[in-house]
């Protein structure tokens, strides 16, 4: 569904669910390895170094039920979008997502002529009470927070700013982000 977090006249986002998500067992099998050497080339290791305090982030290789289900929920909100990447984030007790966007600094800043979107599919959230683990994204001086469940996904246009509080207690949180054009 089409929402309007920051208002009528703010950035749309698309939130839904699908619950089981079909790759949940291959995502968790792939952060279960050994994957403390990012793979993923310049981009994962920039956004490890500066976003994501702690946890693992790894680049998920093609899969097509994976890019399928990707680009299908991405062009519920824009369509003929590719995919550019896809990468899979554990965070555990304490791990925390800095304040960040998917632009690639000094492409665009003209809000108007970009046409970027990224994605989050959360598969795995261990169950808290908010705030903690909630994501949040902040448009014109706005913040909308929302505490993911297992299934939830948004998109989102590339620029917004966005971070994930730290949760406290047992469980992992995994989930699966994206870059389309």
């Amino acid at each position: 569904m089409i929402i309007k977090p920051f208002g009528e006249k703010g950035i749309t986002m698309l939130q839904g669910n699908i619950k089981d998500a079909p790759v949940t067992d291959y995502i968790c099998a792939l952060l279960e390895k050994d994957s403390s050497k990012i793979s993923g080339g310049d981009f994962l290791e920039r956004v490890q170094k500066i976003s994501i305090q702690n946890g693992k982030m790894i680049a998920v290789p093609y899969n097509a039920r994976l890019w399928d289900l990707i680009s299908k929920i991405t062009n519920e909100y824009s369509k003929n979008k590719s995919v550019l990447e896809v990468w899979a984030v554990l965070m555990k007790e304490g791990d925390y997502h800095t304040f960040h966007s998917h632009q690639e600094p000094g492409l665009v800043y003209d809000k108007s002529e970009f046409e970027g979107v990224s994605g989050g599919l959360y598969l795995k959230i261990p169950e808290k009470k908010p705030p903690q683990g909630n994501i949040n994204y902040v448009s014109d001086d706005k913040v909308f927070s929302w505490s993911p469940k297992d299934g939830d996904y948004f998109v989102w246009p590339s620029y917004i700013i966005h971070g994930v509080y730290p949760f406290k207690g047992p469980g992992s949180r995994i989930m699966v982000s994206w870059n389309s054009i």
